[in-house]
This record gives structure tokens, sequence and C-alpha cells, in this order.
């Protein structure tokens, strides 16, 4: 790096004396209206698609709601980054299954945030 330093992975920042600062860990759930209904191989599958290979993910239907959930944990800097992650999520969900994205959520040890569609 140009003057010296160091590069740092995303969600780590430098602190004093090159220390890093504190990273949290957040859960974020997603809720979605999918455009046709899903059934257990059609949700089965999406886990394939969103996200192959995050041991966290879990995706779901409430049948009797027509709604698909989605939930990871994710690093973040704090609770308002944490739910722009659960946006990108979200946005993957609606690539692999078409709808209308309902709820964000993002939940840390002492707090939560979330954003609702106004539909």
């Amino acid at each position: 790096m140009p003057g010296g330093g160091a590069l740092w992975d995303a969600g780590y920042t430098t602190d004093r004396a090159g220390q890093t600062a504190a990273v949290d860990t957040f859960t974020l759930f997603v809720a979605l209206r999918p455009d046709r209904p899903l059934d257990d191989a059609a949700v089965d599958a999406l886990g394939v698609t969103v996200r192959p290979g995050d041991d966290d993910l879990r995706i779901w239907r409430e049948a009797g709601r027509g709604l698909l959930r989605v939930s990871t944990e994710c690093a973040a800097e704090d609770l308002e980054a944490a739910l722009e992650l659960g946006h990108e999520l979200g946005a993957e969900a609606l690539d692999a299954c078409p709808g209308s994205l309902l709820e964000v959520s993002a939940l840390g040890d002492e707090d939560s945030l979330v954003w609702r569609s106004e539909v």
C-alpha cells in the first residue's frame, strides 16, 4: 500500500496501533411472497441456488400464508450495514424466486432493525 499500512478484509477496520475493531454477527431474515405457489421440491431447489455453500442459510415456506422465508448469519460493522446485507439477500432470493419482497430484518444481540414494504 502507498504510505505503508495493510489491507483488511471486508468487515474489518483498523483501530489505533493497527488493531482491528470488533465486527458483530447478525441474523438476517427475509420474507417474500412468490409469484407462484411453491411446493417442498421448489423450496429445496432454492437452497441450492441461493448462496450455495452458506452453511447458515435456511429457507422455508409458510404454506398457509403463501410466504417464503430466508435466513442466515452475517458479519457487519453495525445494524444498518447488516440490514443492507439483508436487502442483498432479499435480492438474491428474488432472482431465484420472482415475487414481492415484503420484509427484511437484521437482528443483533441487543437490537434489531426492520424494513417493510409499503404494499
